[in-house]
């Protein structure tokens, strides 16, 4: 028995309120221009990994990573 496939546009597609670590994004590959399956957990531990790992010169602590300055402040204020 073959496949069927349902086939619809972007925008008649059902859109979900709320995020499960499960879900499936689809997301381009640029270089390559091939399309690419992702879970949501997946893209959220990548976002976290890049906001706790760049540095930002405006910040007014030693430390310039968003953990390392949140633990000075924090260590400063207990004082």
């Amino acid at each position: 028995m073959a496949e069927t496939y349902n086939v619809m546009k972007i925008t008649e597609l059902a859109e979900k309120q709320s995020s499960d670590d499960t879900d499936l994004f689809s997301i381009g590959n640029q270089g390559t221009a091939t399309m690419r399956k992702i879970t949501f957990a997946t893209i959220a531990a990548a976002i976290r990994d890049k906001l706790t790992s760049l540095t930002y010169s405006s910040l007014n602590t030693s430390n310039k990573t968003l953990p390392g300055a949140i633990n000075e402040l924090n260590r400063g204020s207990s004082r």
